[in-house]
């Protein structure tokens, strides 16, 4: 019988302000939302403080970070001074949701996690990670009335501006 699970290297991610490291890796096994699990290794870093809208934007991973400094999961390390660690390995439910309980603020996992060569996890898996160079379109129901009926030049689906600034062509 042949073993079809996925060998993925470990995932560093370099704490704010030149912290330390934690490590990571990606699990073949899918969360209940669909995505892919990701683990945290015992004896990574997290950071001591969060940010201060991180409770209200970022409420699960915020009560997940929580519930793991309660158990004991997540506790004050001695080396390196000022941070907190990891006591076991922990499972989370997306590589964002481990990045998130690791840095204490709302992040994208699969821009940070990233191999030891720079590579981020959205690469190394062929995806593409939301983000300002991300090409996206808005179709549809979600558009507001005006643009539905603004013209398309061409097929193109840019917005025309009614009124543009004074030298600009439409």
């Amino acid at each position: 019988m042949v073993d079809e699970r996925t060998e993925y290297p470990e995932f560093p991610l370099r704490l704010p302000n030149g912290g330390p490291v934690a490590r990571g890796r990606l699990l073949d096994a899918e969360s209940a939302e669909g995505t892919q699990k990701f683990v945290v290794a015992a004896g990574s870093p997290v950071r001591a403080d969060v940010v201060p809208s991180f409770a209200t934007r970022k409420p699960t991973s915020y009560r997940t970070r929580q519930r793991l400094i309660r158990e004991g999961a997540i506790r004050e390390s001695s080396n390196p001074r000022g941070w907190l660690e990891t006591t076991r390995d922990i499972e989370c439910s997306s590589p964002s949701a481990a990045a998130q309980v690791v840095i204490g603020c709302n992040v994208n996992g699969l821009g940070v996690w990233k191999t030891a060569d720079g590579r981020s996890l959205a690469t190394h898996i062929g995806q593409a990670a939301a983000g300002s160079g991300r090409p996206w379109l808005v179709r549809g129901r979600t558009q507001p009335p005006a643009a539905d009926q603004l013209p398309l030049h061409g097929g193109d689906p840019r917005l025309v501006h009614r009124r543009p600034r004074s030298g600009v062509g439409r």
